[in-house]
């Protein structure tokens, strides 16, 4: 992200007090925009996952932020609501319960020629 800024500024550092703010609305917006358009950023898309609501149905704005804030507490419990999914009966994180969602495996069609 610095380095883009100061790309777009000619090698300049940038120095403002919104930048700080910057950073999270960008998170924000990546994660929400891909988790509600086909329910998968890039990254999943690679490890064949995605993300949907408890229904499989697409994950609506609200989801999405529950998911992203509770990633992020779950994350500052040393990663305790991540581990959780290993001892959990349907394998959900925190952020999973907390927003109704779940990860699934994206499995690829068969071509039936």
């Amino acid at each position: 992200m610095g380095g883009l800024l100061m790309f777009i500024n000619n090698n300049q550092i940038i120095e403002s007090p919104l930048l700080p703010f910057l950073l999270p609305v960008l998170i924000f917006a990546f994660f929400t925009k891909f988790w509600m358009s086909n329910g998968q950023t890039l990254g999943m898309q690679t490890w064949k996952i995605k993300l949907v609501s408890i229904d499989e149905s697409a994950v609506s704005l609200k989801q999405s932020s529950i998911r992203l804030m509770g990633a992020a507490v779950s994350w500052a419990c040393l990663g305790l609501g991540y581990w959780w999914a290993i001892f959990d009966k349907d394998r959900l994180t925190w952020h999973d319960r907390w927003s109704n969602t779940r990860l699934v495996i994206v499995t690829p069609l068969i071509d039936q020629r």
